[in-house]
């Protein structure tokens, strides 16, 4: 899934972090150029973890050096990358995604985070349908994550 998201966006850097215990831990990183494992360890202190665990929802910046959300912020100068999309993946199934019309129910927690950064910066529309599609995917994720634990 990643991979292809990764593809079809056109992205710079991709990143799936796994909660738990409200630490996040890399998952999947795809991309040509890489943060270092310093950066990513202080992922959890960056303003877009925050964000992202305390407000539950998605957020796009594109132009993360003058905003106060993005991650990364050495790695994205580095390499020339202003735009980044954040979605949070919650403890919910697709059943209870369905009865609840397709939105998070209010007691899902958060189990991941997806990163999505590219030079290219991201229309409305195209962070519209990313957040969409990785929020109702996570639900197909969170079934299978359960069933590997």
């Amino acid at each position: 899934f990643c991979s292809y998201l990764s593809d079809i966006l056109k992205s710079d850097l991709l990143s799936f972090f796994i909660i738990d215990n409200e630490i996040p831990s890399p998952l999947i990183i795809k991309g040509n150029e890489k943060p270092s494992e310093e950066e990513l360890n202080s992922f959890k202190q960056s303003n877009s973890f925050e964000h992202l665990s305390s407000k539950k929802e998605a957020y796009l910046s594109n132009h993360i050096y003058n905003e106060e959300l993005g991650c990364f912020l050495d790695f994205s100068t580095k390499n020339e990358i202003p735009a980044e999309i954040g979605v949070p993946l919650f403890s919910a199934n697709e059943k209870a995604m369905l009865m609840n019309n397709l939105n998070v129910p209010t007691e899902s927690k958060l189990f991941g985070l997806l990163i999505v950064k590219r030079s290219k910066l991201f229309s409305s529309k195209e962070f519209e349908l990313i957040s969409r599609l990785v929020t109702q995917t996570g639900a197909i994720l969170w079934r299978l994550y359960q069933k590997d634990k």
